[in-house]
């Protein structure tokens, strides 16, 4: 039996499991389970230990990547980077093409236990802020959303794409970074949600679409995902914002490749500017 190249966005679904029995470990790619979780610590031992600006990519990272809530599910499914500090954020589009996302303010305060009847809001809290979508891009999978909340923290965008073999790094860490919803350690074996990463990687291409009314980059990438990091904010050496994760993308046998996508900063800041002086609704 011949596999064709399989291909899924990087929203956290349960659904996954076992979609191509037979043709590859691919499925596993969908789940924060614990050979996802040592795989992304092995491509952070392939770089420095302090690779972004002179900091950890833990450090760096630390409470600045934002969780989406969509309308029919309270678990954040996805990611979403702040880049102003009146409320503006870019994420993948897949992640906000339903109405009724929100922004999750969701603070693990700590791990729960298994087999055991809890109060919820011993273990953490979730304060949701509804957003409305500014501007999208099906083919890019960019969408730039805005919510009425103020970021502690915003991204400063690239002045120029990244190129082939560039180091890159993406990770959310801190007490909003997503939670497992089932612990590794169990008896179960497998650890399922959206939790915390890390990961590092390098560029392996870099498609232009310069003919798009919005122009945007994609890149394929060696960044280590899974399901629930869509959305999720990818950055350079220098700590700058050079994309955002859309998709994992295989074929038989083969090494998953993370893509990433980023539209021209200029045509962010046009879209922004535009938006302020009158509120899409």
């Amino acid at each position: 039996m011949s596999c064709a190249p399989i291909k899924f966005t990087l929203l956290l679904s349960l659904s996954l499991l076992f979609v191509f029995p037979g043709c590859t470990n691919f499925e596993n790619w969908g789940h924060d389970v614990p050979r996802i979780r040592e795989l992304q610590k092995e491509s952070l031992a392939r770089v420095s230990p302090q690779p972004i600006r002179g900091q950890s990519v833990g450090d760096f990272f630390r409470d600045k990547v934002g969780l989406i809530a969509p309308a029919d599910r309270r678990f954040p499914s996805g990611r979403a980077v702040p880049i102003t500090a009146d409320g503006y954020y870019l994420t993948a589009w897949h992640v906000v093409d339903r109405p009724g996302f929100s922004l999750s303010n969701f603070v693990s305060l700590k791990p729960l236990p298994v087999g055991e009847v809890v109060k919820a809001d011993d273990y953490y809290r979730d304060e949701l802020h509804p957003g409305r979508v500014v501007w999208k891009s099906e083919r890019a999978d960019l969408a730039i959303v805005k919510f009425d909340f103020r970021p502690s923290h915003q991204f400063t965008l690239a002045g120029q794409s990244a190129r082939a073999g560039e180091d890159v790094f993406s990770a959310a860490v801190g007490t909003n970074s997503g939670s497992l919803l089932i612990s590794s350690n169990g008896g179960v074996g497998q650890g399922v949600g959206n939790g915390p990463y890390q990961t590092a990687g390098s560029i392996l291409q870099v498609q232009h679409f310069a003919n798009e009314p919005s122009p945007f980059y994609r890149y394929q990438s060696t960044l280590v995902a899974r399901g629930g990091m869509s959305g999720g904010a990818v950055v350079n050496a220098t700590g700058e914002l050079v994309g955002v994760l859309i998709q994992i993308r295989s074929g038989f046998f083969s090494t998953p490749r993370t893509s990433f996508a980023m539209l021209n900063p200029t045509s962010v800041a046009e879209i922004i500017t535009a938006d302020r002086a009158n509120p899409s609704r």
